[in-house]
């Protein structure tokens, strides 16, 4: 009636909810955003990805100033770079150590559904529980400035309906609550019910366009909405909608109710026989979906979505259009780039969606546009069953149930064997699960295992030339190499020059520079006795002979002459009064 239309009016002016409330892209942004996050943090750049456009040499940077009043882009790559922007400013304001311990403190205390605020105070708790609350006014001001305080709903809001399941709650004369409702896309009806005592009143919208609204307002607490082709609003305005459950004030007593929402499936588009059905995506984002039926439980069916236009890279998912949940999801398993689900299992009889899809955006924009065609068919689920689950190994996408799909598993029947993401020549399920810090002997305990170290003991000595490859040796010289390996171990050297004699003809001998200018006795170190070796040989008559003359020019004057002797003594003193230059003259006579 008239009134109604009219309260109605008010109340979705009153309300005036933003959209992020009835959709699950604040979830999806925020994973995509603390993903991001971890990969900053592991190389320790704001840059993320590589891309192919011009001048522009990463997909996305967290070093950006993005906030949820000037994004619009519903993408929720560029909603995760508001995320990934507030946590590379924090942890640059913090230290990434610092941060990465609040961000994993967070994540393990948000609720399933986090809105912005509630991601945002996660990580405010988190801070005063790790750090006891160091710079949390800082904190606090880089999330505001991004907009994370600016969808916190007002206290009548109850949250989103579950298809089907009923949310039950009082209110007191006159008070309403709302809540948001996702139907899947495409249905042709959603249902809107409430019952119990008192009496309330119920208004459904779409979230795009409140207002235009539909009204039930009965004198009890029982009373039904259904939004078809035919309303107006009709099911086809949105896929979110906003219900208003409110007592009727004019008896002066409360109510107690529940409410309930369901949708309608839309027809099957893909029989289970095989038949191919085509499709595109003609635009980045976008998303495909399809129905197909299981007439019992248990049933397990082969998925594919093959590209029929060149260049094009689809993705496909099977999942549960009530409770969304994912039965398993494809890329690259099939040629080339199609994809292939072998087998997936239904647990009940009913209808499933096939969801196409493409990821290739990130990379390569005319590689997410294009033509498909899905296909489901029966795979007959008898015969060898390597990991002994639900699947045989036809139907099975990981025959031995390592988590790695068996067109990228090294070892498909094998739970040893599976990848080795860190190239360090070991498989990085040789634990018997996927474990890249695990997958074998690591002597020095670097990361990298025995196999694929070149230096096993971590002494700067490389496993071919170090005599003891797994006991570290001294660097006395402190020049990162160990005396295992080192020419010259009592003079740093770490380039390792050697020249031989020093002089204009010689060879490499196996002995440092740096331990043969000056040495002129012979024995591999600079000390003491060469100075005083020096001093007596230039005396007249001399009284000592050098076992090496041609090292006796420290000076680089091209002669071996009392200075000579003068500086290796002054730069054997404590403290050295001189050093020696290392760069002997040409060899003597």
């Amino acid at each position: 009636d008239v009134a109604a239309h009219e309260m109605g009016h008010h109340f979705f002016e009153l309300l005036a909810v933003p959209q992020p409330l009835f959709d699950s892209d604040p979830v999806i942004a925020m994973n995509e955003g603390v993903a991001d996050t971890f990969s900053a943090l592991l190389t320790n750049s704001a840059d993320i990805g590589e891309s192919t456009i011009p001048g522009q040499p990463y997909l996305r940077t967290l070093a950006n100033r993005n906030t949820f009043a000037n994004t619009f882009d519903p993408d929720p790559h560029a909603q995760g770079l508001i995320y990934g922007g507030a946590n590379w400013e924090i942890a640059q304001a913090i230290g990434h150590d610092a941060f990465a311990s609040v961000l994993l403190a967070a994540l393990a205390q948000l609720p399933s559904d986090p809105f912005e605020f509630e991601y945002r105070d996660a990580i405010l708790a988190a801070n005063f529980a790790v750090r006891g609350g160091a710079q949390q006014a800082q904190l606090a001001a880089i999330f505001s400035a991004r907009g994370f305080d600016g969808t916190q709903p007002p206290p009548e809001w109850r949250g989103l309906l579950e298809p089907g399941i009923a949310a039950t709650n009082a209110l007191a004369n006159g008070a309403f609550h709302f809540y948001g409702f996702n139907e899947f896309p495409g249905s042709t009806q959603v249902l809107v019910t409430t019952s119990g005592t008192g009496d309330v009143d119920l208004y459904v919208a779409p979230v795009s366009d409140t207002s235009s609204f539909l009204s039930s307002a009965g004198i009890t607490s029982n009373e039904v909405i259904a939004v078809t082709a035919f309303t107006t609003p009709s099911v086809h305005a949105d896929d979110s909608w906003l219900i208003v459950v409110q007592d009727y004030g004019g008896d002066f007593v409360g109510s107690s109710y529940a409410v309930n929402a369901t949708f309608t499936l839309p027809p099957t588009q893909i029989a289970t026989n095989g038949t191919p059905v085509a499709g595109s995506l003609v635009s980045l984002g976008e998303i495909d979906f399809l129905l197909f039926n299981a007439t019992a439980a248990g049933q397990v069916f082969r998925v594919e979505g093959n590209a029929t236009s060149v260049g094009f890279d689809p993705v496909v998912g099977v999942f549960d259009p009530i409770t969304f949940a994912l039965l398993g999801a494809n890329d690259d398993s099939g040629a080339g780039l199609n994809a292939l689900l072998q087998g997936v299992q239904v647990p009940h009889a009913g209808l499933w969606v096939v969801a196409v899809l493409s990821f290739a955006g990130d990379v390569s924009p005319a590689a997410a546009i294009g033509s498909y065609a899905v296909r489901v068919s029966p795979c007959v689920n008898t015969g060898p069953n390597f990991d002994g689950d639900a699947l045989v190994d036809a139907c099975d996408d990981d025959d031995d149930n390592d988590t790695f799909l068996d067109d990228q598993d090294t070892g498909p029947k094998n739970t040893a064997l599976c990848a080795d993401f860190d190239s360090d020549s070991c498989d990085d399920c040789s634990s018997g699960t996927w474990d890249w810090f695990a997958d074998g002997a690591d002597s020095d305990s670097d990361g990298e295992c025995n196999l694929g170290d070149p230096d096993d003991d971590n002494d700067g000595c490389t496993d071919g030339v170090d005599p003891s490859p797994f006991t570290p040796s001294a660097d006395d010289d402190l020049d990162f190499l160990g005396s295992d390996c080192d020419n010259c171990a009592h003079a740093a050297n770490p380039l390792q020059e050697d020249r031989g004699g020093l002089g204009a003809t010689s060879l490499p001998n196996g002995r440092g520079d740096a331990c043969e200018c000056g040495d002129v006795t012979g024995d591999g170190r600079v000390t003491t006795a060469d100075a005083i070796a020096m001093t007596r040989s230039l005396l007249v008559p001399p009284t000592a002979t050098l076992a090496q003359p041609r090292l006796c020019n420290v000076g680089g004057s091209a002669v071996c002459s009392t200075a000579d002797a003068t500086i290796a003594t002054r730069a054997l003193l404590v403290p050295a009064t001189a050093q020696i230059s290392q760069v002997c003259a040409p060899a003597l006579p």
